[in-house]
C-alpha cells in the first residue's frame, strides 16, 4: 500500500501499466490507469486494449468490479487525460462521473483535437457532480521508467 496522496508513486504505477499496452493498441495511445481509495488502497488497474476494446480506465474499473469494490470517492491516475467523446467505445469521462470518482490525476492532457471538449469542459466541478477539478501532474524526468522490465 502507498500513501494516499503519493501522486508520483501512483502515477509511476500507471506508467508501468501503460507500458503493458505498448504495441498492442492499434491507433489508440498506450495508456495506463490506477484507481485508489481515500486510504491509499489500490482498487483497480488497467491499460488500453485493442481498437474498440476497453480503454485503460474501463479496464481498471472492471478489475475493481470483479473484486466487488466501490469506486465512489476514489482517485483515478491516468497517464493521459480520459477521453470525452463516444467513438468505438463510450466516453471514459462520462463513466468516471457516473462511477463517482472524486479526483482525476493525469500525466498529460489529450493533445488530439478531435477529443475535445475535454472532461474539464464537459464535466466541471461547478455542475455539482462532486468531481474535483482534474489535475495534470508534471513528473520529474527521473521518475519515468523508460525501459524498466
Amino acid at each position: 500500500m502507498f500513501a494516499p496522496l503519493d501522486h508520483i508513486t501512483w502515477m509511476r504505477r500507471a506508467i508501468v501499466e501503460a507500458d503493458l499496452a505498448r504495441g498492442r493498441t492499434g491507433d489508440n495511445p498506450w495508456v495506463g490507469c490506477v484507481v485508489v481509495d481515500e486510504a491509499g488502497v489500490l482498487l483497480g488497474q488497467g491499460h488500453t486494449q485493442g481498437p474498440g476494446e476497453d480503454h485503460a480506465e474501463m479496464a481498471a474499473f472492471r478489475q475493481a468490479d470483479q473484486r466487488g469494490l466501490s469506486l465512489a470517492g476514489a482517485t483515478l491516475y491516468s497517464t493521459l487525460e480520459p477521453c470525452s467523446f463516444h467513438g468505438r467505445t463510450p466516453a471514459c469521462s462520462r463513466v468516471i462521473v457516473d462511477r463517482k470518482i472524486r479526483r482525476v490525476i493525469t500525466g498529460m492532457r489529450d493533445p488530439n483535437p478531435p477529443r475535445l471538449p475535454s472532461p474539464r469542459a464537459r464535466h466541471p466541478p461547478a455542475r455539482g457532480l462532486g468531481l474535483d477539478a482534474p489535475v495534470t501532474l508534471a513528473l520529474p524526468r527521473a521518475t519515468v521508467p523508460l525501459e524498466e522490465k
